[in-house]
């Protein structure tokens, strides 16, 4: 998953992060928030706020849960600076705001790649490569696509600590588009997996031919070979005493 940084691992968490503010707003509110601060907590985390009065700056009132709406903080006047809503989370909010009017801002630890871009390939043919693998960023995420499926999980885990049920719909949504991208994914890396077994097989059986060859020709008993050498070599010396004593025939011989 890492490309060619084989020794390194391909995902890894980055601290936490203070994310944009989700808002809901009433017909007519003109409210905008902004978000900010250092999370201080030690684990991911959604807050709530809701406007229970309508107004703007030293005039509407607010609420704030970290637990989706189970519970409630006091209800609280708009200052003209940042909102703490908890932990180092910072919510600076502007505009005129209607009652019912809602904003969340989640805090989690994003997801990084860290592998490159490089694909593995393995020779298959002279002149001629196949890429065997998918790197983890297309192939899981950590670099903010749409597809990041940690970054999807992100926003599903964040909608449903703050009881959101838009973002858990969008993220419903974004995992099913991204199951589709993982199937073709798979489809490819068993196309690329089927085609290795062949090239495999057919290695294995040009392989055992040339050793059964191999053996034919050199894996010779030499005891066996001598035996048949010596025999060979004095059938040869008794074929070269008859053919001399034949030579050396004449009529004289028959007289």
């Amino acid at each position: 998953l890492s490309g060619y940084r084989t020794d390194t691992p391909p995902f890894a968490a980055r601290d936490f992060e203070v994310q944009e503010p989700v808002v809901y707003l009433k017909p007519g509110s003109t409210g905008a928030v902004t978000s900010g601060g250092i999370y201080t907590g030690s684990s991911s985390r959604t807050y709530v706020v809701e406007i229970v009065e309508g107004g703007g700056v030293g005039s509407g009132t607010y609420k704030v849960s970290a637990d989706g709406g189970q519970t409630w903080s006091a209800v609280q006047t708009i200052p003209a600076g940042a909102v703490n809503l908890g932990d180092g989370v910072q919510a600076t909010l502007s505009g005129t705001w209607e009652s019912g009017d809602r904003f969340s801002i989640a805090v989690y630890r994003p997801i990084a790649y860290q592998g490159d871009t490089h694909n593995l390939e393995i020779a298959i043919a002279p002149h001629s490569t196949m890429v065997v693998n998918t790197i983890g960023a297309t192939a899981v995420g950590g670099d903010g696509e749409p597809n990041d499926l940690f970054l999807i999980l992100a926003r599903l885990k964040s909608g449903l600590e703050g009881n959101d049920l838009k973002v858990i719909g969008d993220s419903l949504v974004a995992l099913r588009d991204y199951q589709k991208q993982l199937n073709s994914i798979v489809a490819g890396l068993g196309a690329a997996q089927e085609r290795i077994s062949m090239k495999q097989e057919t290695y294995t059986t040009l392989t055992s031919q040339l050793e059964k060859e191999i053996s034919q020709r050199g894996d010779t008993d030499v005891v066996e070979a001598v035996n048949l050498l010596r025999t060979k070599e004095a059938a040869y010396q008794a074929a070269l005493l008859a053919s001399s004593k034949i030579m050396n025939l004449s009529l004289m011989d028959y007289l």
